[in-house]
């Protein structure tokens, strides 16, 4: 190999000559040393090369110990990296040496020929720094950065410190290299103490003698004519003397293209600012693999850097989770997901985990080729916060007291006091913005401000240094307080559930109102009204937690008034849908019922009341449903809610299977229940149109009305999904499915299940997660995995009988006496039928009786063969029926009695009586039993 020749490997190629690596035509930086390693490897392609031959060959006599090897080939790797896999070309093999393993084609080029030549190698100016290590997860960036700087010639990386302004620089100057042959001039400005000291800083980069006073005046002529990028980095602390010195440089000098990083924009004619966000984190929810954070910029950018200081580091199931935390933990910013990175080895991802609220004190371990004030967090946010005017230092720290986002208003009245006028505060966050130590974001209607995670934990120090967490804390819960307070008496019918945004101040509002250090006369009424907005947004777990807490606290001189009416309709609403009808909840919903009594208090009577039904109606309690109507009708006419009791009256009928007059009253119901709902009873989980719905879509399947009750119950499910509230959808979603099931529509019931089991598990809504996995049972039955469907199915009945969901639980028993029969086990399907029945008669639900009757009959016969019993046990079914006007149990049983060709009489008698009741189904014929109905009347 002969020093003219040209080496290929994959898209690569390489000039040992000219000492240039480059990449389909684009020279690659690549340090001294590395550059003889990979040319070193390359000559003993294919061979291993022993670490102790690599190190003679590239640094000769000198001594260098083993770590600089590896320090080198981890940069000849990340070089290669970025275009490729590098470990296709060079391989470790332990305790042997490096191998390079591409295949290598040689060039030979002659000496008169004209070679690519390295920029720096004929630049008037210094070169570039060495790349830093692989850019990840700012392609996008750099693309977008190069075309605006090629097509406006000066433009700004605007973000915080460490969130990899500079490494973007260096990639899009890299990415420049054809466009400006005559040079890129990386200007730091990161040493500097001075203002004064800048225009030095730029002629000595530009390689002109200091000439004092007349610096400037140099470095415009001899830029004049000049096509060349200037990377200026790090400006803020010396900004008004870089601002003054670029403007001139972008008036004077028109080939001259600049490229700032800076914690502000530079402000000056011509500057387009570039506002640099983190890197993108997994979001936190759903199940997280491997696989499905892998992608994320800032979990490959803690992979990539974990793996330069392990080697044997790698993303796993097992960690994945935790590694996607610690992401989000650091809000992407790249400087302190690789400092974390790099304590790896010491502590491991989880005890970095653990360790996250101690960031400042572990994450101590920079790059040693890093500036110094990169190689701490402190250090980096000591150097924004000491820029700071007074007045900003002191707004930043009381900002400190917010958590997620905020607005303007929440900033002006909580920041302000004597020395910082409220009309002051936006000029200061303005300011900070400029500095990016705040954060805007313009997604919301309203311009929503925050700090990230590192820099709040810093400006909290500060205010404790201050002395003043606990009046800005007690300020900033008292806002919240007021706010939402204000917000729900304003709009007392409609959802506060635009205030979605300030979920994470209504939370550590609470956290501090409820401490040692808080104040009760805050915590009672912020339970009490963050409830409403927790409620709203189907944050059921977290409403009962503070309603529980606050009523633990609740003192004895608000015992038995509004405040502990609320609080208890808070705690045992939420509770009911997630953990169903235990003995706390209705002692709870009975106590909240009775104070709304003695109050007089006609909302919460409502609220309450319905309450009291939901409890006994999830009991499948008749009789508790019952007496709920009854108390609601006593009444006076001018509290009565027509429709919320029509609804009641129609919903009792169905489960006592008065099915003609669940339909009547179900129409009254929604004809007066509005479409557009109040809030009231809605955030408190209880919808009566919803609940109308449910037993009306089935009264209509029953009595033969098919079409009209598929379109019902989509009707039904899609009013759910546009109020957003989690149990009216979920509801919904469960008597969906039943009819769907009952349809033999498996598609369609397979589609609501999985919306429900979503909805119940991301709301923690138990009894109907439990529902959702009967469902997929069932369904797993009737797709003919029989085994599976019984093990879903039992699991799910056990787990209702626990919750005492007597409603679903009654319902699920009999699918699974399906599924029992489906596998031939007759014997336990018929002693499923007797407990389904039991349970049905204990709590008065009398519209599932002559379906299980029925199959009992069946069941029966199959297990004892006796058909004398099976034909009586037939006969009692039909005339529960009939007695029940349970119209589809009507039809299967004659289909039953009018097959027995045994017993011809009896066969022709069920014609007859089938063939009538066919006739009243005028709906949906096309329906499989409908059809083999048909087809046995044209036969018979």
């Amino acid at each position: 190999m002969s020093g003219g020749d040209v080496l290929e490997f994959g898209s690569f190629r390489l000039s040992p000559g000219a000492r240039l690596l480059s990449h389909e035509g684009r020279p690659i930086r690549l340090g001294s040393r590395a550059l003889d390693i990979l040319i070193c490897l390359i000559r003993h392609a294919g061979t291993i090369v022993s670490n102790e031959q690599l190190i003679l060959d590239v640094w000769g006599a000198v001594h260098v110990e083993g770590v600089s090897l590896r320090v080198h080939i981890s940069e000849l790797r990340k070089a290669l990296d970025q275009f490729s896999d590098a470990d296709r070309y060079i391989i470790n093999v332990p305790g042997r040496g490096y191998s390079f393993t591409a295949t290598v084609k040689q060039q030979q080029v002659l000496p008169a020929a004209s070679v690519v030549t390295s920029v720096a190698s004929t630049a008037r100016f210094d070169p570039l720094p060495l790349r830093p290590p692989k850019l990840v997860g700012r392609e996008a960036d750099v693309t977008r950065i190069r075309q605006e700087l090629l097509a406006n010639r000066f433009l700004s990386i605007v973000g915080t410190g460490g969130i990899g302004k500079t490494v973007l620089a260096l990639a899009v100057a890299e990415s420049l290299v054809e466009e400006f042959p005559d040079a890129i001039v990386f200007i730091d400005l990161a040493p500097l103490r001075d203002q004064r000291m800048v225009t030095t800083t730029f002629a000595t980069a530009l390689g002109l003698p200091v000439r004092g006073e007349s610096e400037t005046a140099s470095i415009i002529a001899a830029l004049e004519s000049t096509k060349i990028l200037l990377v200026v980095d790090n400006c803020e602390h010396v900004i008004g003397a870089v601002a003054e010195l670029t403007e001139k440089i972008s008036e004077s000098a028109p080939q001259v293209h600049l490229l700032a990083t800076t914690r502000e924009p530079l402000r000056v004619q011509g500057e387009q600012v570039l506002r640099l966000q983190g890197l993108a984190v997994p979001p936190d929810d759903g199940v997280i693999s491997a696989d499905s954070v892998a992608g994320y910029p800032a979990v490959a950018l803690f992979v990539e850097r974990a793996r330069a200081q392990t080697d044997d580091f790698q993303l796993t199931d097992e960690n994945a989770a935790i590694v996607a935390q610690i992401c989000r933990g650091l809000d992407g910013l790249a400087l302190a997901i690789e400092l974390a990175a790099g304590r790896v080895a010491t502590f491991g991802v989880q005890g970095i985990a653990g360790y996250l609220h101690q960031r400042f004190n572990i994450l101590n371990r920079g790059r040693r080729t890093a500036h110094p004030r990169h190689q701490a967090l402190r250090l980096t946010l000591d150097w924004s916060y000491d820029l700071l005017e007074e007045e900003e230092k002191i707004v930043l720290r009381r900002l400190s007291v917010f958590a997620g986002t905020f607005s303007l208003e929440a900033a002006e009245e909580i920041t302000s006091d004597g020395r910082i006028g409220c009309h002051d505060v936006a000029e200061f966050l303005s300011n900070l913005v400029d500095k990016s130590l705040v954060a805007a974001d313009v997604t919301y209607d309203e311009v929503r401000f925050r700090l990230l995670d590192t820099t709040r934990e810093y400006a909290t120090e500060r205010l404790k240094e201050a002395a003043e967490v606990a009046t800005f804390s007690r300020r900033h819960a008292g806002y919240f307080l007021s706010m939402l307070t204000q917000e729900i008496q304003k709009r007392p019918n409609e959802t506060v559930a635009h205030l979605r945004s300030d979920i994470e101040n209504v939370r550590i509002a609470l956290d501090w109102s409820f401490s040692e250090v808080g104040e009760l006369e805050i915590a009672i009424p912020l339970a009490i009204a963050a409830a409403d907005l927790m409620m709203d947004l189907s944050l059921l777990a977290e409403c009962t937690k503070w309603a529980a807490t606050a009523l633990e606290r609740l003192p004895q001189a608000q015992r038995g008034t509004h405040a502990e009416m609320a609080l208890l309709t808070h705690f045992a609403m939420p509770l009911l849908f997630m953990r169903g009808n235990s003995e706390e909840v209705g002692q709870a919903i009975e106590h909240a019922l009775a104070l709304a009594q003695k109050l007089g208090d006609a909302v919460f009577w409502s609220s309450t009341m319905s309450a009291v039904f939901a409890f006994h109606l999830r009991a499948g309690n008749v009789g508790g449903m019952q007496e709920a109507i009854r108390r609601a009708e006593a009444m006076s006419e001018a509290l009565q809610d027509r429709g919320m009791l029509e609804s009641m009256i129609s919903i009792v009928a169905f489960f006592s299977s008065e099915i003609s007059k669940n339909r009547l009253h179900a129409e009254r119901a929604l004809a007066l229940l509005p479409l557009k709902r109040s809030n009231r009873l809605v955030r408190i989980g209880v919808d009566f149109r919803i609940w109308t719905y449910t037993s009306y879509v089935l009264a209509l399947w029953i009595h033969g009305y098919r079409d009209t009750a598929r379109a019902m119950a989509q009707r039904m499910v899609d009013e759910a999904e546009a109020l957003g509230s989690a149990v009216p959808l979920a509801t919904a979603l469960v008597w969906g499915s039943v009819l769907a099931l009952w349809a033999g529509d498996v598609a369609v019931a397979e589609q609501r299940t999985q919306r429900l089991l979503e909805c119940s598990t991301r709301n923690a809504l138990l009894p109907y997660r439990y529902v959702a996995e009967g469902h997929s049972g069932t369904i797993a039955m009737l797709k003919g995995d029989v085994e599976k469907g019984i093990e879903l199915l039992e699991r799910s009945v056990a787990k209702l009988v626990e919750t005492k969901s007597r409603v679903q639980e009654i319902l699920l028993l009999g699918q699974l006496t399906h599924a029992y029969a489906a596998a031939g086990r007759y014997r336990d399907a018929r002693e499923l039928v007797e407990a389904a029945l039991s349970r049905a008669e204990n709590t008065s639900t009398k519209v599932n009786r002559a379906d299980f009757m029925r199959l009992r009959a069946v069941y029966q016969w199959h297990e004892s063969g006796d058909r004398k019993a099976y034909v009586a046990g037939l006969q009692r079914a039909l005339i529960q029926a009939r007695s029940d006007g349970i119209l589809t149990v009507e039809m299967r049983v004659l289909v039953a009695l009018a097959s027995m060709s045994e017993e011809p009489e009896l066969s022709k008698q069920a014609l007859r009586d089938l063939r009538g009741v066919y006739e009243r189904f005028t709906e949906a014929l096309d329906s499989p039993d409908l059809i083999a109905v048909r087809q046995m009347l044209e036969k018979g």
